[in-house]
């Protein structure tokens, strides 16, 4: 078994839970990531190792066995995932199960355990556990008749079985693990590491047995651990889990049926794949309870190659709250308004950069005006799409402070002033293509947003005569913003818009005034001259574009999916119908076995390079399959 338990945590193969658990595996089936009681806070765990002590002699890691061949699918259209491991050496045919049931505390691991050699064999299950600890928030062990309880001040891991605790071992295990053996003398102790085996498992040939076990979270602040968790322990064991199973498959059917809103059941089957994983994955980053929306599940919490991913950047949330409302789920959309956008609105009318889903403000290392930005044109695109009055009504103070900062920064950058905004790769300050075409977006957003809400103030002569004044000059605003766009990224000499004056990179984000900006036209020639550098500049031999020139980013050169997906974007306004189903399809071939689209991809490989269930990828993907199923383009 490896020392190294942050090794190889890098890549979210599959992705699982419910409203409250946000789980992840890799693709041999090992757990990588608890997350309760959001999508993005806590992740509890460090390490969870699964083994099988074989005929008393050797031990079996049922995640890093180099003599198992492993196969890993979901049960299809849902978040259940099931992985086979076949070990030839012993003859054993293992299929793990993992999910999380609906509306419950705890996940579900179940082993169904297969002979298929001419010999008796006999199997003891052998649980290692390492829950994460720190200087302000220490976890200890103990072990009970009934479980392995880990804890900390707020939350306790409680790992059990229907089966009896054979042998166990909470202090300095390291000595005894290899051999499976541990004493009884000490019940708890200040490790956050700790194992637990259990008595025997005897399968005759081509006979079949089965092995549950549960990881219950505990919330130490609403339930004493003491008293009130052995007490779910035991109502947990009484579950018959295999109704619990059918049960939580039932759950996931009718949700992907509920809101799969196209016809496409003669699409090809990655297709289909990408499109049905979306929404179960877009069902699990969302808090539920705010609307906050996670960027992806963590990949990185020790920020040894990223700033970390697991959190709500009001940017990436764009594309989501479109592919939410096209996919039936008006109400997350307004959950976001209603409650995550006002809680972390600051004084001034501004959004931070990126947030707990929560709504708590997580550690950021700089400001972008687009964040801002987006938040009020995805407000008018909801309205838009449902044309519920009363949403913009309940909401018009909020988008009002936004609207007036945004004003401020116009003012600032008209007047020659540069900004302290990041570009949207987080790797520029000052004023960029992206950014200041957001604000012209946003800005008439708001202008549209005014039109349609002044008649619902009809009998408020005072606030349809702010709302006039407001809307005068309005315009010319605009039109400044455009003339400064028109003329400042533009370089004469590269033939294109360029991302920023300073370093005057091709960058795919110089598609954003044709969209989802909407400033300039896609017939116009320095639109065309655009797109015409990108292609040249950016594409790569395989089809795939990376995200501007010399993009060093994890060693550079690899495509983005987000690259292809907003080209195909392009193609689709300007009616290209084989360039963007090309752009496309490269998306489609390159997600993952499960349906997960990439953050980046390997271009060697066209496997994932990076963060695999990018939330803003999924999100422009439905938004683009939608719009290209309407113009008969698909």
């Amino acid at each position: 078994m490896s020392n190294d338990f942050k090794s190889n945590k890098y890549f979210n193969d599959a992705i699982y839970g419910n409203d409250t658990i946000t789980a992840s595996l890799n693709r041999q089936g090992k757990l990588l990531r608890v997350f309760y009681p959001t999508p993005n806070f806590k992740q509890l765990i460090e390490n969870i190792e699964y083994a099988f002590k074989i005929n008393d002699q050797s031990i079996i890691y049922m995640h890093e066995d180099i003599n198992s061949i492993y196969n890993q699918t979901y049960v299809n259209n849902t978040n259940i995932v099931k992985t086979e491991i076949v070990n030839k050496n012993y003859g054993l045919n293992i299929l793990q199960t993992d999910f999380v049931p609906i509306k419950e505390n705890f996940l579900v691991r179940k082993y169904r355990i297969r002979n298929d050699s001419l010999n008796e064999i006999s199997l003891k299950p052998i649980i290692t556990s390492e829950m994460i600890t720190n200087t302000n928030n220490e976890t200890g062990s103990l072990i009970n008749e009934e479980a392995l309880i880990q804890y900390n001040h707020d939350y306790a891991l409680c790992i059990f079985s229907k089966e009896d605790i054979n042998k166990y071992k909470v202090n300095n295990l390291e000595n005894d693990i290899e051999n499976g053996e541990f004493d009884r003398k000490e019940y708890t102790g200040l490790s956050n590491k700790a194992s637990i085996s259990y008595k025997e498992i005897v399968i005759k040939p081509n006979e079949q047995k089965t092995f549950v076990s549960y990881i219950y979270i505990n919330d130490n602040r609403k339930k004493s651990l003491l008293n009130e968790a052995e007490l779910e322990i035991i109502r947990i064991k009484k579950i018959n889990i295999e109704d619990k199973e059918e049960e939580t498959k039932k759950y996931w059917e009718k949700l992907v049926l509920k809101h799969t809103k196209h016809n496409i059941k003669n699409m090809p089957l990655k297709l289909q794949e990408v499109y049905n994983r979306t929404i179960l994955l877009l069902e699990l980053m969302i808090d539920k309870n705010t609307g906050g929306i996670s960027a992806a599940l963590e990949i990185d919490e020790h920020k040894t190659k990223s700033g970390r991913y697991s959190f709500v950047w009001p940017r990436d949330v764009f594309y989501v709250l479109k592919a939410y409302d096209i996919l039936g789920f008006e109400e997350y959309t307004e959950k976001f308004f209603d409650v995550f956008a006002k809680k972390t609105q600051s004084r001034n009318g501004r959004w931070e950069q990126r947030f707990y889903t929560d709504g708590s403000l997580a550690p950021s290392w700089g400001y972008q005006i687009d964040e801002t930005a987006t938040i009020i044109i995805a407000a008018l695109n909801h309205y838009e799409h449902t044309k519920n009055i009363d949403f913009l009504i309940r909401n018009l103070q909020m988008l009002q402070k936004g609207y007036k900062y945004l004003l401020k920064y116009t003012e600032k950058i008209l007047n020659g002033e540069k900004s302290n905004s990041f570009d949207l790769w987080e790797t520029y300050e000052g004023e960029s293509i992206y950014g200041v075409s957001s604000v012209f977006c946003a800005i008439n957003s708001m202008k549209k947003i005014y039109e349609n809400v002044i008649e619902k103030y009809k009998e408020n002569r005072l606030k349809q005569e702010q709302i006039k004044r407001e809307l005068i000059g309005i315009d010319e605003k605009l039109l400044s913003l455009k003339e400064y766009i028109y003329n400042t990224f533009y370089d004469e000499n590269r033939n294109s818009y360029v991302r920023n004056v300073e370093d005057r990179k091709i960058d795919i984000s110089a598609l954003s005034v044709v969209t989802p900006f909407n400033i300039f036209s896609q017939n116009e020639k320095r639109i065309q001259n655009t797109v015409d550098v990108i292609n040249m500049t950016l594409k790569t031999y395989t089809g795939g574009l990376i995200r501007f020139e010399n993009d060093g980013y994890l060693g550079g050169y690899h495509p983005w999916s987000l690259a292809n997906l907003w080209m195909a974007e392009y193609n689709a306004i300007n009616n290209q119908k084989d360039l963007a189903k090309e752009n496309l399809n490269f998306v489609i071939k390159t997600a993952t076995k499960h349906g997960f689209i990439a953050e980046q991809i390997n271009n060697e490989t066209l496997s994932a390079e990076w963060v695999i269930g990018l939330s803003w990828a999924h999100g422009m993907f439905i938004c683009l399959f939608d719009a290209m199923i309407k113009n008969d383009m698909i």
